[in-house]
């Protein structure tokens, strides 16, 4: 489910509803398009509204935004190539004539734009093909990484640099660990109440929790303050969010 400016305000009702009709739902705010300055705090409180079903209806398996891998965050190193994305790796697309492309977001609008587009295709497939793990030297140094999504597709289409960081796209990121973070520490406080926790095994468990402690540290309140450009108390949020209250 790609969520747009426009549904964004009633995502979560979206959500628990197909949830509630046996649906599993993933996906997520779409790229390439312009979001409202208020655009993080309403995220932030969807995202609420949504954990706080998953919390107060133990049968139902968090999915979506709140499946992040939190226990990759407790390896002590990133993977030199890793990638959130397959795009020229595992992914490849063909077109009417057979050419091979790293993904759909690759493929020409027009016979012109092919021709005209050749030389850039060739330097983005060349950037796809190293091996190290194609980050904006902004994203490198932050501790999230290994959980953040990074469309290079999106920014093809864009025509600016596969590795370039997206500003929106990081607040974004960073909402769905905080908010994740925070609903599974109170799962784990109630561990027995919750048929998914009772699944995990203890190293998974024990990954995860090593994964909320870099996320508490890596993402603090003031921080989340200013990214989402404004303060979030009076948003309706639960009592026991990241306020801590």
């Amino acid at each position: 489910m790609t969520v747009s400016p426009q549904t964004l305000p009633v995502m979560a009702e979206a959500v628990l509803w197909m949830r509630q009709q046996g649906f599993k739902v993933r996906g997520g705010p779409a790229g390439g398009v312009e979001w409202g300055d208020d655009a993080g705090a309403i995220y932030l409180q969807q995202m609420f509204k949504i954990a706080n079903f998953y919390l107060e209806n133990p049968e139902y398996e968090p999915d979506g935004s709140f499946k992040t891998s939190l226990d990759l965050l407790a390896q002590n190193s990133t993977p030199e190539d890793f990638r959130w994305c397959g795009c020229g790796k595992s992914v490849s697309c063909l077109d009417a004539d057979g050419e091979e492309y790293p993904c759909y977001m690759f493929l020409p609008f027009s016979d012109e734009n092919k021709g005209q587009d050749k030389l850039r295709l060739s330097e983005a497939e060349a950037a796809l093909d190293c091996k190290g793990a194609l980050l904006a030297p902004e994203c490198a140094k932050c501790d999230i990484r290994p959980i953040c999504r990074h469309c290079y597709g999106m920014n093809y289409s864009q025509n600016i640099p596969l590795a370039a960081g997206d500003t929106q796209n990081c607040i974004f990121n960073m909402i769905e660990a905080s908010v994740s973070a925070w609903m599974l520490s109170a799962m784990f406080e109630k561990g027995n109440k919750y048929p998914f926790i009772r699944s995990l095994s203890e190293t998974t468990i024990s990954d995860m929790r090593r994964g909320i402690q870099v996320i508490d540290k890596a993402i603090p309140l003031d921080l989340l303050h200013a990214k989402i450009n404004g303060d979030i108390k009076g948003l309706g949020l639960p009592k026991c969010s990241l306020d801590g209250g």
